[in-house]
C-alpha cells in the first residue's frame, strides 16, 4: 500500500492473525477494513475467498488458493514467500457500468458498484497507476482544459492540485468560487458559470469537446443535485470525471509522469 505507515500494516496484519486463530480458520478469511488516521477498524470477516486473490497471487507471485486448498486437505506447511518483499507495485483498478445506465449518478458511496477490474503492473508506481486506469477504459488527457468545481473544505488542498495539473501543461476552469480561491493563491483560473447560472455554463465547455479532466467534490443534497449533469456529461462525452480528492492525487501523478516520458513498458506476470 502506497499511503499507509509500516505501523498500520503491522496492526493489519496482527488483526488478521489474531482473528484467524480466534475463528478457527483453516484457508481463506476475507477482511474488510476502514483505516482513519492510524487506526484500523475491521468492518467484516468472511470466511471465504473474494475476487483479491486472484489478484494478490498475481501481484505477489504467492499461489493463495492452492496454499489454502493444501491447509484445507490437512497439510502442514512452510510458506518462506512474504508479500512486502515484491519487487514491482501492482494497481487495482475498477471498471463501473454508469455508460449503460442513463439516470445512474456516479458519485461512488459505501455500496458495490463495480463490475469489473483492471491491474496495472510496474517498477513505479505513477506507470502501474497509468496502466490500471488505462486497463479500465479511462483515457489519459495530453493538453486543454481542466475543470475544477471543489467543495469548500477541499479548495486549500485542491490549489496544490491545480499548480500541478498547470505544470503539465494544462489550463484550468472552474466555477466562480472556487475559481476566486485559486485565482488568490496565484493559479491562473478561468470562471465558468454552473448550469443554474445559465449559458454558456460548465456543462456547455464539456460537451464542446474542451475540457478533457473534470475533478469535482461536493456535499449535501443540492450541491450534489446540482453537479449531477457534469458527472453525467462526462460519461456520456469520456471524459475522466474524479470525484475524490485522493483520486485526483493519483491521477496527477499520471500526468506528471507522461509528462516527462511517455513510455510504459510491459511487466509480465
Amino acid at each position: 500500500p502506497q499511503g499507509l505507515p509500516s505501523a498500520v500494516i503491522d496492526e493489519i496484519e496482527r488483526l488478521s492473525r489474531d482473528l484467524c486463530l480466534a475463528l478457527k480458520i483453516i484457508g481463506h478469511l476475507n477482511l474488510q477494513l476502514a483505516i482513519k488516521g492510524d487506526r484500523v477498524y475491521v468492518l467484516e470477516a468472511n470466511p471465504r475467498s473474494s475476487r483479491s486473490v486472484p489478484f494478490v497471487s498475481k501481484a505477489t507471485k504467492i499461489p493463495l488458493v492452492s496454499l489454502a486448498m493444501a491447509c484445507m486437505l490437512g497439510q502442514r506447511l512452510h510458506v518462506n514467500q512474504y508479500w512486502r518483499e515484491v519487487g514491482e507495485i501492482s494497481v487495482k483498478g475498477v471498471v463501473f457500468p454508469f455508460k449503460k445506465f442513463s439516470e445512474v449518478d456516479t458519485l461512488l458511496g459505501p455500496e458495490m458498484r463495480s463490475t469489473g477490474e483492471s491491474m496495472g503492473r510496474a517498477k513505479n508506481y505513477p506507470e502501474a497507476l497509468e496502466k490500471a486506469f488505462v486497463g479500465a477504459g479511462v483515457k489519459i488527457p495530453h493538453q486543454g482544459d481542466v475543470f475544477f468545481s471543489i467543495r469548500d473544505r477541499d479548495k486549500k488542498q485542491s490549489s496544490k492540485l491545480a499548480s500541478d495539473i498547470v505544470a503539465c501543461g494544462f489550463s484550468i476552469v472552474a466555477t466562480k468560487g472556487t475559481a476566486q480561491y485559486l485565482n488568490s493563491q496565484g493559479i491562473e483560473t478561468k470562471s465558468v458559470n454552473k448550469v443554474s447560472q445559465g449559458s454558456p455554463h460548465c456543462v456547455d465547455l464539456i460537451k464542446e469537446g474542451s475540457v478533457n479532466l473534470v475533478i469535482n467534490t461536493t456535499s449535501g443534497s443540492k450541491s450534489v443535485s446540482d453537479s449531477f449533469g457534469i458527472r453525467r456529461s462526462c460519461v456520456e462525452r469520456d471524459v475522466p470525471c474524479i470525484t475524490d480528492l485522493s483520486t485526483a492525487s493519483a491521477f496527477v501523478k499520471v500526468l506528471q509522469s507522461r509528462k516527462k516520458s511517455t513510455a510504459v513498458n510491459v511487466s509480465p506476470l
